[in-house]
């Protein structure tokens, strides 16, 4: 993977990638076992106790995400991750 990233702010980070893929044994409909997609993520933080972080890449075997919202107070911590 090749990332590369702007930092808007202090609070928003956003970027793409180039991601590589090889599934051993595994073809496709053209016989190839490997491929190169895109990917992107935003990472946002407005103060320090709030994080949102979302990411998303096309593989070579499919598509892939993810959606991460955490909150953090003295005695806890909330999180969602998807």
């Amino acid at each position: 993977t090749a990332t590369a990233y702007y930092v808007f702010s202090p609070e928003l980070r956003a970027g793409g990638s180039i991601n590589y893929a090889f599934v051993q044994g595994v073809t496709d409909g053209q016989g190839r076992s490997s491929g190169v997609g895109p990917g992107a993520f935003l990472d946002w933080s407005p103060n320090r106790r709030t994080t949102v972080r979302a990411s998303w890449s096309d593989q070579f075997y499919g598509s892939s995400s993810s959606l991460m919202f955490a909150h953090s107070r003295e005695r806890w911590t909330f999180g969602l991750n998807y």
